[in-house]
């Protein structure tokens, strides 16, 4: 039997590039598939006959929600449609969950208390600490309950997908997958005029943004690239980062294109404060996992951008 793969979120940042991790579009190996409402349209031409299932259809934070619920729902909608439909094809042996970091962490802490938040150490065992109750509580009005509702909702599709499961009765493994912010090159931005539409294409477009840009936002000092090594879905940074780091390391890498970087003004958050840990030594042991350096990440991710006229070099 083939192995065929079902890719919900296509044309995100992380899942264009599964999609031309191998060469299915040269070959014409890629079909694609339009969802109207995912949280309750038949799925069945996207996963009939599919082996496994990468799911990375989840709504971006909605910062204009009324309320948790509404903020929420579309996720967890999402979430609970496919495994209950995932659940109906018996080809299928595996279902991968892509969640995020803010899951993990305790975002409240970090934004509050930055220098407690630095003596973590996180792990799979490692929730996001508000209860439903708790944020469903907070003032939408409040620029930090996105922040908080976003972790929120990540850990709840994380639990909403293994009780679907078991509801459903499933044969198939289930697995959550939850990386720190994801870098790499934006190629789900096919143009030098698109505008990004996630949070990392809107990261790795603002690191191109000029020098007298602000450096962008330090949302993780660690980072997942979003391109396979050795036929693994995702490699994580072993040593923590910020943009200070990030932009003096272009300048040495690609430094034709200085201009465009954004210049660092004091010290970066690392040298201010320091950075949590996370423990990936259960995916190296048990993935085979391998680190892709930080100058492949970002030098691949600048190529990209000059590539589409995005960026130019200095004139000689």
């Amino acid at each position: 039997m083939s192995n065929t793969l079902a890719i919900t979120g296509l044309n995100s940042f992380v899942g264009t590039h599964v999609a031309v991790f191998r060469p299915w579009v040269e070959r014409g190996k890629l079909d694609v598939v339009a969802v109207g409402d995912h949280t309750k349209d038949d799925l069945s031409a996207l996963l009939a006959g599919t082996t496994a299932v990468v799911h990375l259809s989840q709504p971006p934070p909605r910062p204009d929600a009324p309320s948790y619920e509404a903020f929420i729902g579309p996720a967890l909608g999402g979430v609970r449609n496919l495994i209950a439909q995932a659940a109906h094809v018996p080809s299928i042996e595996a279902v991968s969950v892509i969640s995020s970091g803010a899951a993990v962490v305790d975002i409240a802490q970090a934004m509050s208390d930055p220098a407690a938040f630095t003596k973590n150490m996180f792990t799979e065992d490692s929730w996001a600490p508000p209860s439903d109750a708790e944020l469903a509580a907070l003032d939408s009005a409040d620029p930090v309950t996105a922040h908080l509702w976003y972790a929120g909702t990540k850990a709840a599709v994380e639990r909403a997908a293994h009780a679907a499961a078991a509801e459903h009765g499933t044969a198939f493994a289930l697995s959550t997958v939850c990386p720190p912010i994801v870098y790499g090159p934006a190629i789900n931005v096919a143009d030098a005029a698109a505008a990004p539409r996630g949070i990392s294409d809107a990261l790795m477009c603002a690191a191109v943004a000029g020098k007298d840009a602000p450096l962008p936002p330090h949302w993780s000092s660690f980072y997942v690239d979003a391109r396979p090594r050795r036929c693994r879905f995702l490699a994580a940074a072993p040593k923590p980062v910020d943009w200070h780091v990030i932009t003096d390391l272009l300048r040495k890498v690609r430094p034709q294109y200085a201009q465009c970087y954004p210049a660092a003004d004091g010290p970066g958050v690392l040298e201010k404060v320091g950075a949590a840990k996370y423990d990936s030594t259960k995916s190296v042991r048990e993935l085979g996992i391998t680190y892709r350096p930080l100058e492949d990440t970002f030098a691949d991710a600048v190529d990209y951008f000059a590539a589409i006229g995005k960026i130019h070099a200095k004139a000689e």
